[in-house]
């Protein structure tokens, strides 16, 4: 036994333990598995005696091995007294810390972390006898926010998390995600079989590649945020094979009866290897290679120098270098260390004196692919600690000694090394993939019709501006520096590569990009680089630098649709903005999206929205991302003007659909997390902003010092100016999750909290949720409350008489029509209005709902033109009567009741629809729409006191309806027609067609979704069972329709197209949102009302599980960037489908598809 050791870990000064403790942990469980119980217990028992804790950036992978120390617990009986407990003890101070720690910081790693991790948590809940702990390792398999959960380490092709980065990691995580299966198998639950057997899939497809064929691939976006670079499979071990394939073979094939050719192969090999004594021994999996792979080992070589590969360039003569520092690299496989030059740049840094001074730093660049060592040698002073920022880009500083520290990556980085925490003198390595190569650039340029520059590598001292023209190429070589600025003005189709540098000494740009579309420029390091009334411009792996006072680094202001991804700013005043009108340029600002981004304000704010603009005309900045963002600091002294994540709306701005998503923020000097405000900060801006809407921080943590210098703020300017809808998804403070509902929590409104954070009184709709990318009813609420306040303010123009209808692709206002017998949708826009006012109670709301439904009177005093008299008065009569009780709208709804019973046919049994059309059917026709209208009559029914021979008839009419039309209409699977034609004199069936469906026999999925809604609603008020059942039955066969035909919960506008089988089948045109909310509100209804099945308890009452969940994840697809439409238009959701046949409201936002939102989510609240 090396041990037992105090303290555990894998890098950091405790290092020397890891091999130590792995290989007594393992000799452990296998002498437990072997019979050796004595010698088992002897190594548990010092360590339970010793072990203290796991340590370091690492310590959730010294997991590995506690995990099988765990297993030989699990394998033996405790013997001597005490045992039992001192095991335990060890586990609860040692292991569980360990797990709780990587559950507060994640997603930050790779997915085989996280696999390790829930492991280890089975095992320990197993041993401990602990459910919740045990129930907590199933609950973060199937649902973790980790990239170490199975969806989201597995995807449904198969493809793994970790594919792209090399076969060993791939298989580690696949092998950790087995044994839990394992363990949790010999419990009783089956997480085998999850996600319709996505492990055996990710198995597969990891088996068929390392046999040496192809695979498909798709670069994976995961969760970090840091690991989305990879474009193919990671060669690096191809053929490498980790024995972890036998336990899920075992049980897919024989348990389940399912192949595994590819894995079955695999096994064949296995065999033959161990006859020839080729299996290597490893305590996580023994190994074997599988000759002929591409980018396999072989027999006594690496195979893949090629895969790790560096391009370094050598410093001009004349460029600025320093000298404090000498950087060397090392590819994997190589001896050869190679020197890098390193730059001087000047930076405006904060002080230990809390004041800011000019000081020189350093920096380097190189590019390389696969994995590379780096070595900075301190040539002026000594150090004790080294430190590699940013912190959650996992890259460790392995100190050497007293000048010297070592690094490793994997994948390129912008990263700082800061020697015991100097800002003022520390060096910033740039690295990237080789850039396109000169002689395929210029291809590329000639076959696209562009002029082609070459700047070979050399110093270019001219202070010139160098103007790049319209249908240019410029290619900077790595090596080649400037003292001048790229200027791109008044251009298009101009591309800027290479790896220059292009730094004019007074400290401002190196390039800009005005007036011009269509830009990219890549590779380019700078001062600043501002984007100016441009559109279609992508900013990567730029690098700024800035000194000076105003030296913001990527200023975007009146531009649209600019990317800047894979940038670093550290700069003297903001890193990156989205202004409107400004110097020169003037108009709003959309499509902003920034990624994969570092930034370092050592003055201001690393992202600043909103100020500058045109207050005469009111410019507008939305549909703006910032995702996956470290931040390195923030130093910013005027309270007023803080916020590392801000938005200062003014100028007569508004700022609007703004999304923050996982942005890493290590330490706040002076500032605040954030800041959301309408203001008149007279300093800067001539007047207040319009107000900010809809702004989103997701995935947002804080790790450092406790921010509490000055308080992040929320606040609008006056009631006419205000913030709305503000949602903070899982933000994390030093690890602690804040949201409503935690226990201790005060009131936003307090000042002393654990943010802290301060919200005003001219703000609505601030959420804190624990969970990310969940869906919360409250949330979507306060969205739909400001929708609806800003279509009222575009509708102010009109009578209260014309109704929102649509809303077409791309426009932005409804499409309104006159309130008429006519117009079936009229009375949607006053119940959506009388909705708003039951969560909001605003009278100016209310005022607007009696007034539009004051403009429906009229129709009901006419006879009924046809059955939509129910829906218009069901729409706005009966929501007005819910929220007021005003008797006037009780009134006209009984009269519209008396109106739509004279439809009836007493004959055929049911209520006609379209008087108009009965002689294009050849005679009385009847749609299943006309089932939603029942409720009118039913509710009348009741309602009548005083005439009690109608109200029977009323419901007789009603209830006749529904079983002629539930005998009639309906195929034997459940599904319906749409239309029901009967003789009308007889009243005999004649056929089933459709109107707005595919075809007769075509399931037509708003169709469906009325026949649920209809029959729920009749089951309400009549309480027969009949119509209960026959609600579950039309709603299990549109579920089982819905799971087999789209991508998601809202369904394809019918479910029979021929779009099903092909490649198209997902496109947002093909979508029916509407039929989604119908559906959603209806299964919210029934499942109150449904016995069988699972059952669970929400808010105080007993649901059906299945009908409960599904309208929830309806809810939730609905409530996606997907289908809201946010900034897009005033409307609440996109993707509705009216009349496909007629080419009528296809893809389009429409009003009925917003009123049963709507009344889904209230019904869910």
């Amino acid at each position: 036994m090396a041990g037992p050791y105090e303290v555990v870990a894998r890098d950091g000064e405790f290092r020397s333990s890891k091999g130590g403790s792995e290989r007594d942990m393992w000799a452990a469980w296998q002498c437990a598995r072997q019979g050796h119980a004595d010698k088992a217990a002897e190594i548990i028992n010092a360590y339970a005696a010793t072990l203290q804790r796991f340590d370091g950036h690492d310590a959730p992978l010294c997991l590995i091995q506690g995990y099988w120390l765990v297993r030989a617990m699990m394998a033996l009986p405790p013997t001597a007294e005490g045992e039992r407990e001192a095991w335990a003890s060890m586990i609860r101070r040692a292991m569980l810390p360990t797990i709780d720690k990587f559950d507060a910081d994640s997603p930050y790693a790779n997915g085989n972390w996280g696999a390790i991790v829930n492991r280890c948590r089975m095992a320990c809940g197993i041993f401990l006898e602990d459910r919740a702990l045990y129930q907590a390792s199933i609950d973060y398999f199937l649902h973790g926010y980790d990239n170490g959960a199975l969806p989201r380490y597995v995807s449904a092709t198969g493809q793994c998390q970790e594919t792209g980065r090399d076969q060993a990691h791939a298989q580690l995580g696949l092998g950790a995600l087995c044994e839990i299966c394992e363990m949790a198998w010999n419990q009783g639950d089956d997480l085998w079989g999850a996600l319709d057997n996505r492990l055996m899939k990710g198995l597969e497809y990891t088996a068929r590649y390392n046999l040496g064929y192809d695979v498909p691939f798709e670069t994976w976006q995961d969760l970090t945020g840091l690991y989305c670079n990879w474009t193919e499979p990671g060669a690096m071990g191809r053929g490498r094979i980790r024995c972890i394939y036998d336990a899920a073979y075992e049980h897919y094939t024989k348990v389940k009866g399912l192949k595994m050719p590819y894995t079955k192969k695999l096994l064949d090999l296995r065999r033959k290897a161990e006859r020839r004594g080729e299996i290597q021994q490893n305590p996580e999996a023994d190994q074997f290679t599988v000759q002929g792979a591409k980018g396999a080992l072989s027999k006594g070589g690496s195979g893949e120098g090629d895969l790790h590969q560096v391009c370094t360039y050598p410093a001009p003569e004349g460029a600025p270098l320093k000298y404090d520092y000498d950087v060397y690299v090392c590819p994997r496989g190589s001896k050869e260390w190679t020197k890098i030059d390193t730059y001087m740049a000047k930076v405006n840094s904060f002080t230990p004196m809390r004041s800011h001074r000019v000081s020189e730093i350093s920096y380097c660049f190189f590019d390389f692919k696969g994995d590379v060592s780096v070595r900075v040698v301190s040539k002026k002073k000594k150090f004790r600690t080294a430190r590699i920022r940013p912190d959650y880009r996992g890259v460790i500083a392995n100190v050497q000694n007293d000048s010297t520290v070592q690094f490793l990556l994997f994948q390129p980085e912008n990263v700082s090394v800061e020697l015991d925490g100097d800002i003022t003198n520390n060096l910033l390595v740039f690295t990237s993939k080789p850039p396109v190569s000169k002689e395929e650039a210029a291809r590329e340029a000639k076959a696209q019709g562009r002029e082609f520059k070459y700047y070979a590598p050399g110093f270019y001292n001219q202070q010139d501006t160098i103007y790049v023209p319209s249908n240019t190429t410029v290619y900077l070589a790595g090596g080649s520096y400037f003292t001048g600025t790229f200027a791109i003005n008044d251009a298009e189709n101009v591309r800027i590569l290479g790896r220059g540098v292009a730094r004019p000494p007074r400290g401002y740009e190196g390039a800009h990009v005005y007036r011009s579309k269509n830009v990219l420029i890549d590779g380019l390091i700078v001062n600043t680089c501002p984007t100016g009334g441009s559109d279609g411009v992508t900013l990567h792996d730029v690098r700024s630098i800035s000194h000076p006072g105003w030296g913001d680094g990527l200023n975007v202001f009146a531009s649209q649709n600019v990317l800047l991804d894979r940038v670093f700013c550290r700069n003297s005043d903001d890193c990156t903005t989205a202004y409107a009108t400004r110097k020169g340029f003037s108009g709003n600002c959309r499509n902003v999206h920034m990624r994969n981004a570092t930034l370092w304000a050592d003055v201001a704010h690393p992202i600043f929205i909103g100020i500058h603009g045109n207050p005469e005309v009111g410019d507008t900045i939305e549909h703006l991302v910032y995702e996956n963002i470290d931040i390195l600091g923030q130093a910013e002294p005027q309270v007023d003007y803080q916020g590392c994540l801000a938005i200062n709306s003014g100028d007569g701005n508004l700022v609007r659909d703004v999304t923050f998503d996982n942005i890493r923020i290590e330490h706040i000097e002076d500032g605040c997390i954030a800041q959301v405000k309408v203001s008149y900060n007279q300093k800067w801006c001539t007047a207040p902003g319009r107000g900010v809407e809809d702004v989103t921080f997701r995935n947002v943590r804080y790790n450092g010092l406790s921010p509490n210098r000055s308080l992040s703020i929320i606040n609008g300017y006056d009631a006419n100016h205000r913030v709305q809808n503000v949602t903070f998804e899982g933000l994390k403070i030093n690890g602690r999750t804040i949201y409503d509902d935690m226990h201790g929590k005060p009131r936003w409104y307090a000042t002393a909290d654990y943010v802290p954070m301060y919200v005003g009184n001219h703000v609505s709709g601030v959420v804190f949720t624990k969970e990310i990318g969940q869906f919360h009813a409250n949330q979507q609420l306060s969205y739909c409350s400001s929708q609806v306040d800003r279509a009222l303010a575009a509708l102010r123009p009109y009578d209260f008489a014309m109704m929102p209808r649509n809303i077409e692709p791309r426009t932005g206002l409804w499409n309104l029509r006159p309130a008429s017998p006519q117009e079936w949708c009229s009375g949607f826009w006053p119940g959506i209005l009388w909705m708003a006012y039951d969560y909001n109670r605003s009278e100016a709301v209310q005022k607007a709902a009696a007034g539009y439904t004051e403009a429906i009177a009229p129709i009901i005093r006419q006879p009924a033109f046809d059955h939509d008299l129910g829906f218009i008065t069901i729409n706005s009569m009966l929501k007005g009567y819910g929220a007021t009780k005003d008797e006037r709208y009780r009134q006209l709804a009984l009269r519209a009741a008396d109106s739509l019973a004279t439809l009836f046919n007493d004959k055929v049994g049911t209520l006609l629809s379209w008087p108009r059309h009965v002689q294009d059917y050849g005679g009385h026709n009847t749609i299943i729409d006309n089932m939603m209208n029942l409720e009118l009559l039913l509710w009348a029914s009741k309602e009548l006191k005083g005439d009690r021979t109608k109200s029977e008839r009323w419901r007789e009419i009603a209830v006749r309806h529904a079983e002629t039309t539930m005998k009639n209409q309906f195929r034997k699977d459940g599904s319906c027609y749409h239309v029901a034609v009967y003789d009308t004199l007889t009243g005999r069936f004649i056929r089933g067609v459709t109107h707005q469906g595919y075809s007769d026999e075509s399931m037509w999925s708003r169709g469906q979704s009325w026949a649920i809604y209809g029959y729920t609603m009749a089951y309400r008020f009549t309480k027969d069972k009949r119509f209960l059942d026959h609600a579950r039955k039309v709603a299990d066969i549109y579920l089982k329709r819905l799971r087999e035909t789209s991508d998601d919960w809202v369904p394809l506008w019918d479910m029979d197209i021929p779009e099903v089988k092909s490649e198209g089948v997902n496109s947002e045109k093909l979508k029916d949102a509407s039929a989604a909310c119908v559906v959603a509100s209806a299964l919210l209804e029934l499942c109150q009302y449904d016995v069988s099945g699972d059952r669970e308890t929400v808010n105080g009452k007993s649901v059906n599980r299945e009908y409960y969940e599904a309208a929830v994840n309806m809810l939730r697809d609905l409530s996606t960037d997907r289908y809201q439409s946010r900034g897009r238009n005033v409307a609440f959701l996109l993707h509705s489908t009216g009349h496909h046949p007629a080419g009528s409201e296809i893809d389009a936002s429409i009003v009925y598809a917003d009123y049963y939102y709507l009344e889904a989510l209230l019904r869910l609240k």
